[in-house]
């Protein structure tokens, strides 16, 4: 039988299972989730978006003021945030986004008005979001707002449950297709050599945003065992999601691939809670039977039967039109990504009208991998001559300091300085090689960044408001930092970047680090 024939007969019986328990198992998931999120940033978000922040959301309502169309921006940035700004609430907003997200996660957590509170919150997060670049600007908050929207729909409006439907499951399974079968190739589409000589992980565990202690054991495996793993990974992430479309017993074997996978990477690393949220996603590929064979723990209210509404003929309607909707979008999102189509002014007007929403998004983690870990280590002094290093919660300072546990839960600030190091290393090459010297000034290395990375700076722009932060002593910012010794006046502060690897068995620290080199230059503050 043709690939065609077998995948129409297996759309056939999708559409004639009950996955009742896989919905309510999928909207549940996506609940905590959104608790998760929310809870988290919440914890920093007065740090990080404050009024005396990292990056202060004044600043930017300040910029787009200076703008003549606000309205276009208005549109371009879709978000409850602006009335923050003709309401002068200040931080007070942030946290009532954050605390009415996390009440109404608890609301849908336990089916109250499920779809209404999964709408408000999509759109509070969402609201956050489109605004909280760079430190809102991962994959996996993408993922969260389009599996939430799809989560609304599948949901509904109505107090008692509906029956699930099948084109907004189908929906699901596409994210999830997408979710999984990109993550593989942009690895091989990128011609990063250690992706294709299957050495990726030889490299991957030291040098990954956040690693924990597990990382560092993952680390010590023999180099033959990981290439196995590297390709047992590329046939999860590339032959596996076409398991979803081709019946029962394959679908449920790639639920189960996937869900053992991020397992393994929560195991060997902390990803926040993406996968966590993957896994969410593959729970709804299995119907009825697989969770009361094999699930049978599982409490009383997941498993009974229950009483479901049917969807009234509107309702049916309007599902098959966001399940059109998603799928005409996802064809323009991967045709613009893979296809000579950008060009097109009608797809791209359609793009950029959507975009913003974030309903669908591109994925794919770790293109190209990343071979070195440069650290960016501040330090701090109060004359200028004793200096001590400053420490974080999580990101590597201390070499003897053992890598913790975090996930679900991400600190931002932390997995930003990641990114930070890697851009900086870049800028310092391009430095030295034009000037045959290291920068001898902050505002020397900042011009430097501004003329050479204009498209970029708006990103890293934030290191400079950090360490401002530092030196005015702003709480919400010292707070981000786990460091307690402060001095009395920290009139100095500057940077440097190392490069920082994992130490071997029979070591007595957990990492080692070298390559010491002059990021910023001593920036003071004598107020």
């Amino acid at each position: 039988m043709s690939f065609l024939g077998e995948l129409r007969l297996s759309m056939k019986a999708f559409y004639k299972g009950n996955f009742t328990l896989g919905s309510r198992m999928f909207l549940t998931g996506i609940a905590l989730i959104y608790l998760i999120a929310f809870v988290s940033l919440w914890l920093q978000i007065e740090g990080l978006f404050g009024s005396e922040g990292i990056m202060p959301m004044e600043r930017f309502f300040e910029r787009l003021s200076k703008q003549e169309n606000t309205v276009a921006y208005i549109l371009r940035y879709p978000s409850l945030l602006w009335l923050d700004h003709f309401l002068k609430l200040g931080n007070n907003f942030l946290h009532i986004l954050c605390g009415m997200g996390s009440l109404l996660s608890i609301l849908a957590l336990f089916n109250y008005w499920r779809g209404y509170s999964l709408s408000l919150c999509w759109l509070f997060y969402l609201s956050l979001v489109v605004l909280g670049s760079p430190f809102l600007s991962f994959q996996w908050d993408n993922l969260l707002l389009e599996s939430g929207f799809l989560a609304i729909w599948l949901a509904g409006f109505k107090r008692r449950d509906q029956k699930p439907s099948h084109f907004i499951l189908f929906t699901v399974y596409l994210l999830l297709f997408r979710l999984m079968f990109f993550s593989g190739y942009v690895k091989l589409a990128s011609n990063d050599p250690v992706w294709w000589d299957l050495s990726a992980l030889l490299l991957h565990f030291e040098t990954q945003p956040l690693p924990h202690a597990l990382s560092w054991y993952f680390h010590q495996i023999p180099p033959i065992l990981l290439k196995i793993a590297t390709v047992l990974m590329f046939f999860i992430e590339l032959v596996a999601p076409f398991f979803i479309f081709m019946g029962r017993r394959l679908r449920h074997s790639s639920g189960i691939l996937f869900m053992a996978f991020m397992l393994v990477i929560i195991l060997s690393g902390n990803y926040t809670y993406f996968n966590f949220l993957t896994v969410v996603l593959c729970l709804s590929l299995f119907d009825n039977e697989f969770y009361r064979r094999w699930l049978a723990v599982l409490p009383t209210q997941f498993l009974k039967k229950g009483n479901f509404s049917l969807p009234g003929k509107t309702w049916g309607i309007i599902q098959k039109v966001i399940c059109l909707l998603i799928v005409t979008l996802t064809l323009i999102t991967e045709g613009r990504r893979w296809l000579p189509m950008r060009q097109n002014p009608v797809i791209s007007n359609i793009y950029s009208l959507v975009r913003p929403f974030r309903l669908v998004n591109t994925y794919g983690l770790f293109a190209d991998m990343t071979t070195t870990r440069p650290e960016v280590i501040f330090e701090i002094s109060a004359d200028g001559d004793n200096w001590q290093e400053l420490q974080f919660k999580w990101k590597p300072v201390a070499l003897d300091a053992r890598p913790r546990f975090v996930q679900p839960h991400q600190p931002r600030l932390d997995w930003q300085l990641w990114f930070s190091g890697l851009f900086y290393e870049r800028v310092l090459a391009l430095f030295l090689k034009q000037n045959g010297r290291t920068p001898e000034s902050y505002d020397e290395i900042h011009r430097f960044i501004y003329q050479r990375y204009r498209q970029v700076y708006s990103r890293h722009v934030w290191v400079h408001n950090f360490m401002e932060g530092i030196l005015n002593k702003s709480p919400s910012v010292l707070n981000l930092t786990a460091h307690e010794n402060w001095p009395d006046k920290p009139f100095y502060c500057r940077a440097w970047l190392f490069d920082y690897h994992f130490t071997q068995i029979g070591e007595n620290t957990w990492w080692q680090r070298e390559n010491k080199r002059v990021l910023f230059p001593q920036l003071n503050n004598s107020k």
